[in-house]
């Protein structure tokens, strides 16, 4: 029999998303809040603009772009629309596939990212730096990136079942 003081396994796992969660949370509505502030345009849109920034050409094809961004494309799909709306990124046919579509950051885009990239650094560092030394940084980074690339077959797995339930019009 288990006593109070130890852990089950499960109980650790269950412990690790809810750290991980209210984690995600709190550091994604604080920099929203100052991404809001100081650019006008929320944390998911600047993450967006700036790994377009960052591609030799600007663009990137949607689907790539979703997976770069870690979320549907269907949620990407609406991010990329209200940054067309805002005139800083275009939507660009492919020429060598018709159904495949770039996202192409624009001048005004690029702007946006320079004056607003500072702003983002400078939040993050007063977010985590007070919290986390840089080898608490570097051992978060490598067991959260351990944990995600251990976890992508079993994502991905996951997404194509629930894209096929979705795309034959029934509900997950």
């Amino acid at each position: 029999m288990q006593s109070k003081g130890e852990l089950r396994r499960c109980d650790h796992e269950r412990n690790l998303l809810m750290a991980l969660l209210a984690a995600h949370q709190r550091v994604v509505d604080a920099l929203d809040d100052e991404l809001s502030r100081c650019g006008g345009l929320g944390l998911g849109e600047f993450l967006v603009l700036d790994r377009l920034v960052d591609e030799p050409e600007g663009r990137l094809r949607l689907s790539e772009l979703a997976e770069a961004a870690s979320v549907s494309r269907s949620a990407l799909s609406r991010r990329v629309d209200r940054l067309v709306e805002a005139s800083w990124v275009e939507r660009r046919g492919c020429p060598t596939d018709r159904r495949g579509t770039y996202a192409v950051i624009t001048e005004t885009g690029r702007e946006l990212v320079d004056r607003v990239r500072p702003c983002f650094q400078e939040a993050l560092a007063k977010l985590l730096g007070p919290r986390l030394c840089d080898a608490e940084l570097q051992s978060a980074v490598a067991l959260i990136r351990q944990l995600a690339s251990a976890l992508e077959p079993v994502a991905s797995s996951t997404r194509s079942a629930t894209s096929a339930v979705s795309d034959a019009g029934a509900t997950p």
